[in-house]
């Protein structure tokens, strides 16, 4: 062996930027072995190795994982490695779809957040909203049967099994059939998530709305809108959405959620 057209795993492992021990261990696993092996355990790489290094680095770079690298390096030709790179770049253009929407999500969530920290808790505001699309659960809650914990688990499970597998702001609509009932006799209860795109929304319009800090006492602001409706000459809807501002991401208990109660109204003649 003449020791100038050989590297010592220090020297290889220095130009090629790949450590010792991942040097070690692709020769372990059949990867890329060194040249020769001296008689005291020694390892040493020709030269032309780092060809190979180098094309097991730009494939790693792309997430091609070592098993695929290593059946690759058993047959080397212009054919596998196209195969294998579009099978990569189809995968990529998966993980670019998934990362798409998982920003969508943490924008809205961001939004919903921010909102928080900044709304008047106390008063009922009267705003123009422009339409949300919403996912809605599968089926309603009548308000007996309306656990939280257990349905809003459900109600992402549901959303993830129909392609919605982050966690949008969420919230349920209360439907009414009198409006002289109180929440807690709404005919009955829906969850929905605010998603980017949905078949079904929450209108555009004018809406009232105001916060509740407690999140099992809906009567109180929901009189205030209802109030505030009459006193101003308001025909009110009978859908209520409650979003879910401070929810399991800020609160650790449903009474310490923070929700906006919203409904759509339309200016009546005196």
């Amino acid at each position: 062996m003449t020791r100038e057209d050989y590297l010592t795993i220090g020297e290889f492992a220095e130009l090629s930027g790949v450590p010792r021990k991942t040097l070690i261990y692709y020769d372990r696993i059949d990867l890329l072995k060194p040249e020769k092996v001296s008689d005291k355990g020694f390892r040493y790489y020709h030269y032309h190795q780092l060809y190979t290094i180098n094309m097991i680095i730009a494939l790693k770079e792309v997430r091609i994982s070592l098993k695929e690298i290593k059946n690759y390096m058993t047959e080397q030709t212009p054919e596998a490695i196209l195969a294998m790179l579009q099978k990569q770049k189809q995968m990529a253009n998966q993980r670019s779809v998934y990362f798409a929407k998982m920003e969508q999500m943490l924008d809205m969530q961001i939004q919903s957040i921010s909102r928080n920290l900044t709304d008047d808790p106390c008063t009922v505001e009267y705003n123009s909203y422009e339409e949300v699309p919403l996912f809605f659960d599968e089926s309603p809650y009548s308000q007996k049967s309306f656990r939280f914990s257990v349905s809003i688990t459900a109600f992402y499970k549901y959303c993830s099994s129909h392609g919605y597998e982050f966690p949008y702001p969420s919230g349920f609509v209360l439907r009414q059939t009198d409006l002289d009932n109180t929440p807690e006799q709404a005919a009955c209860i829906q969850l929905y998530a605010k998603v980017p795109v949905s078949n079904r929304s929450r209108p555009k319009g004018d809406y009232l709305s105001i916060y509740t800090t407690n999140s099992l006492a809906f009567e109180k602001p929901y009189q205030h809108l209802v109030d505030y409706a009459k006193k101003h000459h308001l025909s009110i809807d009978s859908d209520f959405y409650l979003d879910f501002v401070a929810n399991e991401l800020i609160a650790d208990n449903f009474n310490d959620f923070r929700l906006k109660m919203m409904v759509r109204v339309i200016k009546t003649p005196n």
